[in-house]
């Protein structure tokens, strides 16, 4: 199976085991907003192998030194830098750079594979379906309350009032039965319907006092971003069940702020929630907005609601949401490893041999040994090893690896037409000033494959291979692995 397909699927498989645990767990752990967030993010980590915990990318990042020094090296030669600092200072950004290349395109390349493109294109179908009924409804939501008229402040306390101006919200009167309800991405606005006026004035502060724990808490914007994700998410469905748990979650949560400010009041506050579910309808466009009375949610929620306002508060099972998170977090792992698992490991090594075959004749001459120092090189020392050959002599790879660079714009401009392989055990060899090549980045090759032609692209004074041996960070001296 693609490593696509596996993530998504097993996304999918975590959501729905975390869904029905929180469900139907005995501990209420559907009344934690911070629980429910939590599994939505660890059913979602099995798709972060693709770029985080694969061997692939980290063979990549590991390899970005290679760039950087490769970089230094070549750029010392040809005079580019003036003093440490700058050298120093190129190479740190150089690094970072080939860093974040290096991640992009293993995304790229895991996610534009042949086989995954099918799950690919579907799962970005349903993005830019669930985006655009995201976008439509947030465009609707605000073009009908910039159509609503500002209420009456004289509703509200003083205190009230402060909260409002602290906040910077905007209060508006509607006309339709719809309950009171905040909207907003960055500037809250509270919606207040006409039949508010219907009902008591201590019923009119405690709904008012509700609306006021959601902006405190920011509810409408995390219920906002929320939404964004899932509709980006489309492919999911069971992040629309999480969805509708965080909601009723905040919901839950309110209701406890609320009685926390008035005590020995939960028989108001139940008749004034009814009262509201009597008088208030689904209004136009609701898909983005944080409501606290909803028909669609039905009566299971309701009762549970009220059920929730008359009893006594609870404070346990901290130490069951705290072990339900750690054990979600290792399933969620354990998909993670599953995953990167599969990724191509490194060949074992082979013995070491030229890169460029002596036999049947004399196909090449050592014309720069390491470590030599000469003027085309400002005096430099020779990191690697120079094997004059005609154009077109064929370039093998000295040992059994997997081909990490094969371009002509990775590296330093000086090398030309180059290619990067890694081998086991910390080894890299480099060969560069090529006139083709025939190998492509996350290839793997065997000891004596052909990686492509001698050619003199680059800075060259005429058709020859530049041979380096590294590693881990320490230029080596190829004469002491292979007989030239």
């Amino acid at each position: 199976m693609n490593e696509v397909a596996a993530a998504l699927l097993a996304s999918l498989g975590l959501s729905c085991l975390f869904y029905a645990l929180l469900r139907y767990s005995s501990f209420r752990f559907d009344e934690s907003r911070a629980l429910i967030l939590s599994l939505i993010c660890l059913s979602l980590l099995p798709l972060l192998p693709l770029a985080l915990f694969s061997e692939e990318l980290q063979h990549a990042l590991d390899l970005s030194w290679w760039q950087a020094a490769l970089h230094e090296s070549h750029a010392a030669e040809t005079g580019a830098y003036v003093s440490s600092n700058s050298v120093q200072t190129t190479s740190t950004w150089y690094l970072y750079l080939e860093k974040a290349k290096a991640t992009v395109a293993f995304w790229l390349s895991t996610f534009l594979e042949k086989s995954a493109m099918p799950m690919v294109i579907t799962a970005l179908i349903l993005a830019l379906w669930g985006l655009g009924r995201f976008v439509y409804s947030h465009l609707s939501m605000q073009a009908w309350l910039r159509s609503l008229p500002l209420a009456d402040k004289q509703l509200f306390l003083e205190k009230q009032k402060q909260l409002l101006r602290k906040h910077k919200v905007c209060v508006l009167q509607s006309n339709k039965a719809t309950a009171p309800f905040v909207y907003g991405r960055s500037q809250a606005k509270l919606v207040l319907p006409n039949f508010i006026y219907k009902l008591s004035r201590e019923q009119q502060l405690l709904l008012i006092d509700h609306e006021l724990v959601h902006i405190q808490r920011k509810d409408h914007q995390q219920l906002w971003y929320l939404r964004l994700l899932v509709s980006l998410l489309s492919y999911n469905p069971i992040l629309r069940l999480f969805e509708r748990a965080f909601m009723e979650a905040i919901e839950l949560s309110c209701d406890r702020g609320v009685l926390n400010r008035h005590q020995q009041k939960q028989h108001t506050y139940s008749l004034a929630l009814l009262e509201c579910l009597k008088l208030s309808s689904e209004p136009l466009h609701r898909a983005v907005y944080a409501g606290f009375s909803d028909r669609k949610r039905g009566r299971a929620f309701n009762k549970k609601r009220f059920l929730h306002i008359n009893d006594a508060p609870r404070h346990g099972h901290k130490l069951g949401r705290i072990v339900f998170v750690i054990t979600a977090l290792s399933m969620s792992l354990f998909a993670n490893i599953g995953l990167a698992s599969n990724t191509t490991a490194l060949p074992n090594l082979q013995a070491w041999q030229p890169p460029i075959k002596k036999q049947p004749i004399q196909a090449y001459r050592v014309s720069s040994q390491f470590g030599v120092k000469q003027k085309i090189r400002n005096a430099k020392p020779h990191r690697g090893i120079d094997l004059a050959a005609k154009t077109g002599t064929a370039i093998v790879s000295a040992n059994a690896g997997i081909v990490r660079i094969a371009d002509d714009s990775s590296l330093h401009k000086s090398l030309g037409l180059a290619v990067l392989v890694e081998h086991e055990q910390g080894f890299s060899s480099l060969y560069s000033h090529m006139d083709s090549i025939a190998v492509d980045a996350g290839q793997l090759v065997l000891a004596g494959e052909q990686l492509g032609t001698v050619g003199s692209s680059g800075k060259s004074t005429g058709p020859h291979l530049h041979f380096e041996l590294r590693r881990g960070e320490q230029a080596l001296d190829p004469n002491t692995y292979i007989d030239f």
